[in-house]
């Protein structure tokens, strides 16, 4: 099987492009390792192509999915719809020097993806409703308080425990068109038209 994996990483992802010998081999072993009776290869090779066709959607390059991928090898059997959603609606979230963080985060810490898109998007709109401005000091929406809060924390922090919040932001079909609207998600929402692949 290993050599299967190999086979399919080199022909998909162009590892020896992109890696030195050492790296190319040290990423064939973390995935090896993930696969262990995980799923055919013929699932695998599939997961992968529709993660390339995200990042390409995304416009984040192939040297920068591999880093996803060893940081995360999940993301390869991630549901590629729900993380595409959980990217747009990170639209919102910044760095210190209020730059969107969404890439990054993708790139370096796709393990914050985790957090379910619902709590996501009520945490996003939280912040970006009025709403917060009675418990918030800084309007920013950062990193640290869409996805590394706990949800106690949150709670403390802000007043509201999870499930409130989620009852009181719910994501439904007229929030994601919302999302898909925001001047930041143009040029993703325009690759997605053309491949008729929109809500």
């Amino acid at each position: 099987m290993k050599q299967g994996i190999t086979q399919i990483l080199e022909e998909k992802l162009f590892l020896s492009s992109f890696l030195d010998e050492k790296k190319c081999n040290e990423f064939y072993q973390t995935i090896s390792n993930y696969l262990k009776n995980r799923s055919s290869l013929e699932t695998f090779a599939k997961n992968l192509d529709e993660l390339k066709d995200l990042y390409e959607i995304l416009s984040i390059d192939y040297k920068s999915m591999l880093n996803s991928i060893v940081v995360w090898p999940a993301i390869i059997h991630a549901n590629k719809q729900e993380l595409l959603y959980k990217y747009l609606v990170s639209a919102a979230v910044v760095d210190s020097y209020g730059i969107c963080a969404r890439k990054d985060i993708l790139i370096n810490h796709p393990k914050w993806f985790m957090t379910s898109l619902s709590l996501i998007y009520a945490r996003v709109m939280f912040f970006l409703n009025e709403e917060s401005n009675n418990v918030t000091r800084k309007n920013e929406i950062t990193s640290r308080k869409i996805f590394r809060i706990t949800n106690d924390d949150f709670l403390k922090s802000y007043g509201l425990n999870k499930e409130e919040l989620i009852k009181k932001y719910p994501i439904n079909e007229e929030g994601l068109k919302n999302i898909l609207s925001w001047e930041e998600n143009t040029e993703i929402y325009e690759k997605l038209k053309e491949r008729n692949i929109t809500k």
